[in-house]
């Protein structure tokens, strides 16, 4: 039985005599296919779009940038709307995989935050040398800049 819904613009057609049990086109149509691509859509559109303070901060960092984020002891959000910019603080509990991490000095690093206004004077880097990642997924940029010395790891989204 061939199907065809509409949701605004965004046309969505599944066969479900196609569906396996785990939700697999069989038919490898390309399309969205049957009732479990739906909910991961817009559970995809959650974590993307979400750029406040209030929900999954650590999530849209970890999924921009493919680098996941250890258990924290504290944390502190910003979120800028008219520079469209979030950063956050991080004390971290366990250690960071710096495996995409280059060595660079505190002058670099700040010249890479968008959002360093935000940020309180104790929340600065203490040290001349940090580490920081940076890259840029679904045309937002993401930097993630840490301080070994102190465990304190720095994520902006820049959207």
């Amino acid at each position: 039985m061939r199907c065809r819904s509409w949701a605004g613009n965004v046309k969505f057609q599944y066969f479900r005599p196609s569906i396996n049990a785990y939700g697999k086109d069989e038919n490898n149509t390309g399309r969205w296919s049957g009732p479990f691509n739906f909910p991961r859509f817009f559970f995809y559109l959650t974590f993307t779009n979400s750029k406040d303070c209030h929900q999954l901060v650590i999530d849209t960092y970890e999924i921009h940038s493919g680098i996941m984020i250890p258990n924290v002891t504290s944390i502190n959000c910003y979120y800028d709307a008219h520079e469209d910019v979030r950063i956050s603080v991080y004390e971290l509990h366990d250690s960071l995989d710096r495996e995409r991490f280059i060595n660079v000095d505190r002058v670099d690093a700040m010249n890479h935050l968008f959002g360093n206004h935000l940020l309180m004077g104790k929340e600065l880097p203490l040290n001349q040398s940090l580490q920081m990642a940076t890259g840029k997924r679904w045309g937002r940029a993401w930097t993630y800049l840490y301080e070994a010395h102190t465990g304190r790891l720095w994520a902006e989204l820049k959207y």
